[in-house]
């Protein structure tokens, strides 16, 4: 059985103080699949919700703060310019002057892999870096020049034939420009198991996830079977920007239409977002409140208008921001905290599976373990003791696959 699914959404997505509804989901999901098939897109960031529901796994970092700059914490959500437009999320490093700066992406164990994807840009004025495995001496990466007359999302893709817990991005002292996005681990040795990816920026608004350039790319590099969208509340709030009812509905077609494209059969969730403490207010307290309910109307017509698309009505689920407020759910007037996103991955969860124990990723192990244990556990979920059969699944006696040939520029 095998599965990707694809969050879309702002902070509720993203790891708003520190939490999220996906790593829960997911959780509970994995296990079903037979594990996580592979860990797949990462952005080129210091702080994700992939990274967090996995105890940090995977980590990045680079040399040179001052001038290896990070999108998240400047872009300011400039989604129609560049270099921010060709990031799924908002997310990535750039360099306007290229000084031998660098980019490590490090692993707790050697994932399970056949391959890794870097995406970046090429543009005029571009410069040079090498890419590959700290085990490799630095003359036998591979290196690739991002020059080019016209700016254009690029790929390159190197095997697993040298792999190490450190991929190293280099940059030559040229004072060039430099911008990449993000790292997919791709494992084509098994058939089964699930994948999951999250393109989410807090604030966000589906306006301006609409406005990247190239999103058809990501979407066939990760080929996501499931959507999972949430969106639409930045839409509403953001006075700057606000959307009427129609134009909420036309940003929400072409989002699906785009995705569409790529991946005709997708199965899409329209979630309904919980309600703030704006909602349906007064028009003479709080005119951005009597967006939500149109919205929420626009969310339905879309789900009859479309096939293979299914609308999950949180609120009417779980609770309006009252009852949330009255549980201690809530983080802010605007946020969930850590309880009321389970409360979320809760109620998503049975639009996608049945309960079961979590299993990690595949990784590389060198020690046959016992293949199957009997444990009473503790529900992450509703916090009650339950007889249940924990799997301890491990690839035993895993071999390194290179089935892909160095990518070149």
């Amino acid at each position: 059985m095998r599965d990707s699914i694809l969050f879309v959404g702002d902070s509720l997505t993203e790891n708003h103080e520190g939490s999220t509804y996906t790593s829960t989901l997911i959780k509970r999901l994995s296990p079903q699949y037979g594990g996580m098939k592979q860990f797949d897109y990462l952005p080129l960031t210091t702080s994700h919700t992939k990274m967090m529901g996995y105890n940090n796994q995977i980590s990045v970092s680079r040399t040179r703060p001052d001038t290896m700059i990070h999108m998240w914490g400047t872009s300011d959500h400039r989604w129609d310019q560049s270099p921010y437009k060709y990031s799924p999320d908002g997310k990535g490093f750039f360099a306007d002057a290229s000084d031998r700066q660098q980019i490590y992406v490090k692993t707790k164990e050697l994932l399970k892999i056949t391959k890794v994807r870097l995406f970046y840009l090429k543009q005029p004025n571009g410069c040079t870096f090498s890419f590959g495995y700290s085990a490799q001496v630095a003359g036998h990466r591979v290196l690739v020049n991002t020059e080019s007359s016209t700016e254009e999302l690029a790929i390159i893709e190197i095997d697993a034939a040298n792999i190490s817990e450190k991929l190293v991005i280099a940059l030559d002292g040229k004072g060039k420009k430099f911008a990449a996005y993000g790292i997919q681990f791709v494992d084509d040795s098994e058939e089964k198991g699930l994948t999951y990816n999250v393109f989410a920026r807090g604030g966000s608004t589906l306006q301006e996830h609409n406005q990247l350039t190239s999103i058809e790319m990501y979407y066939r590099c990760i080929m996501p079977t499931i959507a999972i969208l949430n969106l639409g509340t930045n839409d509403a709030l953001r006075e700057s920007s606000q959307l009427p009812a129609i134009e909420f509905k036309e940003q929400l077609q072409i989002w699906i239409d785009r995705i569409r494209n790529v991946c005709p059969d997708i199965k899409i969730f329209i979630v309904e977002p919980n309600k703030s403490s704006i909602y349906a207010i007064a028009e003479k307290d709080d005119k951005r409140g009597l967006l939500f309910p149109q919205y929420a109307e626009v969310r339905k017509q879309i789900v009859d208008e479309n096939i293979y698309i299914e609308y999950i009505d949180l609120p009417t689920l779980i609770g309006d921001y009252d009852y949330f407020l009255s549980k201690g759910w809530m983080h802010d007037v605007l946020h969930p905290n850590k309880q009321g996103k389970l409360q979320i991955a809760n109620a998503i969860y049975p639009y996608l599976g049945t309960d079961c124990d979590n299993i990690g990723y595949n990784t590389i192990i060198q020690e046959p373990v016992t293949p199957i244990s009997f444990l009473d556990v503790k529900s992450e979920i509703d916090g009650k003791w339950t007889p249940s059969a924990r799997y301890v699944i491990k690839n035993q006696n895993v071999k390194i696959f290179s089935v892909s040939r160095l990518a070149t520029t």
